[in-house]
Order: structure tokens, then sequence, then C-alpha cells
């Protein structure tokens, strides 16, 4: 044991040091370079006082030792001592959301990829929000001078900095070490207590979803989330839901820009300051509870815990986002260890790009699809083993999962309908198996009851409010007098989409509103991974005993039967409630919609017939290396680099 801990240790050391050595000789190598001859130009950082930017300005008119734009365009040219600068930083006030640009030569070398270029120059755009006193634009470039350029009049500018200091990045380094620190144990293979995809998954979930909640800006709250953090926060008060108003205002999205370290530091500490308990009014909020809250249980728990402990929105959002992660770590890796088979595919599809960031997000999503895994391998594991009784443990287990994961959307229970393949031997007698498929038919009556039956016995005469043209009740006329018409509609849309739903850029590579992997080599890869391992994945006979490799060919199209079956059910319900009247094709439709049925879909490959001779080690590396590379590229590109500059 002290022989590993000690191999951990080392391993973790060097992963730190030559993190910090990349970041010190590669990623700094501008401020490295060599210092001019001036004493300016030797300082880390040169603060410009109103005074001597008046000099050099112009739109400008400097009163009681503060500059005022008074016209717009108004521009102010600063000389780089040196030659190297690395951010602008102002000290300000302003009435309104200002709008500012660095205009740099045309021959300078920068890394913005985000520019707008005039006949002559660059420009870098900003924003000095009117809740901060501070901004900083992030320049990185080797120049003579820069233009700072505020486009409206009645900006009140105190000083100019000009950072120069080295730019040792905190975030770079812990992704760079996490990430060769990782890759060390998966290459070398040789900790006996990572030799399970189940805890390879733990390991790799904890550490890639932890960095995505680490990373995320505190303005990272999508236009789909805030309406689930709305409903979290509002259930988390006993009653009388007191809303601040940064609560208020962060489910409007009504946050300054964080591009920057210092922009987040800033708008911290403008969050803090809004989330004062002094500050808050009463808000009357309609709670009705339902089975539908069930998936949002983890971030009331979240809300107030925070709220309990004297937290702010600041430490409630990543803690509720936490332990969202925890809980779907913790039901798919349960669903690893009850698989009969297929457990490196359900890791590897577990710890996508995409339903990683699901997992991070304030959204029921992230415990309805670990709930649908957990349901699935609870009943493959009985298939799989016809010859061992049905406990009632299992048959709870079976029956909670089959609730919390259909609790929002019913139109997965088809799924749950795959639970009357239940084999006779199963049961002691005929009269037990009776009362399962009773108990069994109870419980999808239940599930219909709650979204499905009440919209087909009295549709609403409007539709979803965010889309115009759209009706049930006038869809539902639509399929009723044009069945054949409709079922072509839908069907057809479904095929047409089905591969990009399952396997494309958007299903597996996507960050959402942070951003998708648009690379096609990534995109084959992690396809071709996926059937690969959905087709030689095999049972470790040594761990799990002699279960069937595969389901039998009556098994396998049943379930194929029942997947394929709520998939239409989606496709359905998104015609009806999401798309104009008599529309020719389904609208509303998202991968995150299939992900409880690819699975299914994909262990459906594989055949007791195909066989595999790869090691445990090798089987590993070959799962979970490319995961791990595709998801420290999207850290890196879709968090790291505009955020965290």
């Amino acid at each position: 044991m002290r022989r590993r801990i000690l191999h951990l240790v080392i391993v973790l050391a060097l992963s730190v040091l030559l993190a910090f050595a990349v970041e010190r000789f590669y990623f700094n190598r501008l401020a490295l370079s060599a210092p001019a001859s001036s004493d300016q130009a030797s300082q880390p950082s040169v603060t410009l006082a109103a005074e001597t930017l008046y000099q050099t300005s112009q739109g400008f008119a400097l009163e009681n030792g503060r500059l005022r734009s008074i016209a717009d365009q108004a521009t102010i040219e600063l000389a780089i001592p040196g030659g190297q600068i690395r951010q602008v930083i102002l000290s300000y006030q302003s009435a309104t959301d200002a709008d500012i640009y660095i205009r740099l030569p045309r021959t300078s070398q920068t890394d913005q990829t985000d520019v707008t270029s005039p006949a002559s120059d660059l420009l870098i755009a900003d924003r000095a929000p009117r809740d901060l006193q501070q901004a900083a634009t992030v320049v990185e470039a080797e120049v003579e001078q820069v233009t700072l350029v505020v486009p409206d009049a009645g900006l009140i500018l105190d000083s100019v900095t000009l950072d120069r200091s080295l730019a040792i990045h905190p975030q770079r380094i812990v992704l760079m070490a996490i990430g060769l620190f990782l890759l060390s144990l998966l290459l070398s293979g040789s900790l006996p207590f990572l030799s399970t995809p189940n805890r390879w998954f733990l390991l790799l979930g904890a550490s890639l979803g932890g960095l995505m909640i680490v990373l995320s800006p505190i303005q990272l709250l999508g236009w789909d989330e805030q309406i689930h953090f709305k409903s979290m926060l509002v259930r988390s008060f006993p009653d009388v839901a007191w809303l601040t108003p940064a609560a208020q205002r962060l489910a409007d999205l009504d946050l300054p820009p964080v591009n920057t370290r210092l922009d987040q530091l800033q708008a911290a500490t403008w969050l803090e300051k809004m989330a004062e308990p002094s500050l808050a009014t009463p808000t009357v909020q309609d709670k009705p509870w339902g089975i539908h809250h069930l998936p949002y249980v983890p971030g009331i728990l979240a809300f107030a815990l925070s709220r309990w402990l004297g937290g702010s929105l600041l430490t409630a959002i990543p803690l509720a986002r936490t332990l969202s992660l925890l809980v779907y770590l913790s039901l798919t890796a349960w669903a690893i260890h009850l698989l009969p088979f297929g457990k490196h595919l359900l890791a590897a599809y577990a710890l996508l790009p995409t339903l990683l960031f699901q997992a991070t997000r304030l959204t029921y999503d992230t415990v309805t699809i670990a709930a649908a895994f957990l349901f699935l391998a609870a009943l493959l594991d009985e298939w799989a083993n016809p010859d061992r009784l049905l406990s009632k443990g299992r048959l709870i287990l079976l029956a909670l999962a089959a609730i919390v994961f259909n609790s929002i959307k019913s139109v997965y229970v088809p799924l749950v309908a795959a639970a009357y393949g239940m084999p006779s031997s199963k049961f002691t007698s005929g009269k037990k198996r009776l009362l399962y498929v009773m108990d069994l038919t109870i419980l999808i009556t239940l599930i219909l009851s709650q979204v499905i039956l009440p919209g087909l016995l009295q549709p609403e005469s409007g539709g979803d409010a965010r889309v115009s043209g759209t009706s049930v009740s006038g869809q539902l006329a639509f399929i009723f007098a044009q069945p054949i018409a409709a079922a072509c509609i839908i069907l057809g849309d479904l095929l047409t989409n089905l591969g990009t739903f399952l396997l494309g850029n958007t299903a597996v590579l996507s960050f959402a509103y942070a951003g998708t992997i648009h690379s096609a080599n990534w995109s084959f890869t992690i396809a071709a991974l996926l059937v690969i391992l959905a087709l030689i994945d095999q049972p470790d006979r040594a761990q799990d005993g002699p279960p069937l490799p595969a389901l039998p060919w009556t098994q396998s199209l049943y379930l194929a039967a029942t997947a394929l079956s709520s998939l239409i059910l989606v496709y359905l319900a998104l015609y009806i409630s999401f798309t104009p009247v008599g529309a020719s094709t389904v609208d509303g439709v998202q991968p995150r919609y299939i992900f409880p049925l690819a699975v299914p879909m994909l262990l459906l490959l594989r055949r007791p017939g195909i066989q595999h001779t790869l090691s445990p080690q090798t089987l590993q590396r070959l799962t979970f290396l490319p995961i791990l590379l595709v998801n420290l590229f999207g850290l890196y590109q879709h968090f790291l680099v505009p955020y965290w500059r």
C-alpha cells in the first residue's frame, strides 16, 4: 500500500513540475524575452494618471484630475515601454455598459481570435460594465504603441495600467497537471486499484467534471439552465421564497462579462454584494410539488445547504453543480457495476464531453440520464442471470429508477415496458409472475398519467411558448386527420437525423452554450470507439462470474423494439408541442433526448460469437485514452481560452 501511495505522489509531483515548466518556458515566452534598457520598460506594470493620458488624447476633457470622454470615438495613444504588453487595465466610472476598443498596428503579432479589422489596424473589442470600476483587455503582443478607443461619450477615466507582468496562469497549470497525471496513470497501467472500468469512470469523471465546474465562468448559465436554476432555488425555501436581487438578476442572465481573471474577481465581488441577505425581498412563488420535481432534489439540497451555512449565490451555484456531478457519477458507477457486459462502453459513453458537461449543470437531465443507465443495467443483469430469483431489492430498484427517468419525460415509458420480458425462471411460481406483471402495469399507468394521458385527454389549445404557430390540439387534429402523412414526417425526420443525434458532433462533442468541438477527426474517432466497444466489450469472467456475453436474439429484438418506440415517442412529443401545426419537419429534437436510448441501441451490436484477446490494460487504454484526450482538448478550447486568459 505504501509503495502505491508513493508511486501516486511521485507521478503527481512530476506532473505538476512538468506543467509548471511548460507554463513558464512555453506559454510565457513573450514575458521572458530580453528586457529593454529603460527603467520603465523593466517594471512589471506602468500606471498612467489622467494628467499624463490627457497629453496624448483626443475627444477627452480633464476635469478634477479625471478624464471624461466628450465626443464619440475619443482616443488615447498609449506608448508601450519596451515594446511588450500583456493587458490594458482601465480604472473608470460609467453610467452604462460602455464599449471600448484597443487598436493595434496591423503589423503586430497577436493571438486574438475575435477581432474586427479596419483598413489599417486591428481592433480588440471589449466592454466596461457599469457595475464595475475596472476592466482588463488582454493584448499579449509586442508593439510600440496601442490606441484606446471609446466609441461613446460619457466614460470617466481615472487611470490606465499597462500590465507587463509575467502571466503565470494557475488554471492552465492545474489543467495540464491533472491531464498529465491521468495520462501517466492510464498509460502505465500499474495500479491494481484502477483495474476496473468502474473505478476509471469515477476517477476520470470526478477529475474532468471538477475541472469543468472550476473553469466555468460565473456567468455561464445558459437560457435553459436558468429555468432550472430558478425552480431549484425557489423550492429550496420551505415557504416564501426570499430571493435576493442577485438571484433575480442571475435568473435573467444580467451579469457583467467575465472574460479575464480581473473580470472574474470584480464580478465575484459584485455578486457577493448583491447576494447580501439584507438586500433580499420576499417573492411569493407558487410551488406545487409533484413527481416531476424528483430530479431537482440535488440542486434543491445544495441551495438549502448553502443558505443554512451562510453562503451566497457565488458559493451555492458551484455547490449545486458539484452535487449534481456526484449524483451522476454515483448512479452511473452503480450502473456500470451491475451491467453484465458493455461496462467499458457505458463508462466511455457516460464520460463523453456532452454528457459530462450536462452532469455539471443545473438541470434535471443529470439525474434522469443516470437513472436510465441504472434501470437498463439492472434489467440486463436480471436477463443475463435467468437462474437467479428476482429479489425485492432489485424490484424496488427497477421501479424507482423507472419513475425517476420518466418523471419529467414520459416518452421513455416503452423502455420500462422492456421489463415485461423478465424470464419466468426468475419467479418461484406463476402467481408471483402474475403479481409482477400487474405491478409493472400499474407502474407504467402511473407514469403515463403524469404527462401523456392528460395531454391526450385534454389537449391545450396552445403549444410551447418559445415557438410561434404551435398548438397541441391543432397538431393532434392534424395527426388524426392525416395519420399516414404525419407518420411519414416523423419517421422520415427520425431516420434522417438519427445518426447525427446518436454519434454526431452536437451529440457527443458539444458543451452546449460553451461551444462545440467541430472536428471530423474527433467525431470519427469517438464514433468508431463506441461501435468497437459495443462489438467487443465482453464480461470479465474472473470478476463477473459466468453471465451471458450478449443477449439472445429474442431479448435483443424486444429491447430494440422498446428503444425504437421510445425514440418515436420523443419525436412525436416534440412534433405535437414544439412544432408548428402541419410542419413537414420535427422541431426541437436535441441529442440529450437520445442519451437514455443510445446505450441500449449500441449494446444490440454485441453478439456472443465476437471475442477479443486484448489484455485488461490494453482495453482500458483503448477505451479511456480517446475520452481523456477529447475532454482535455475541449476544456482547453472552450473553457480555459475564452474565460481564463
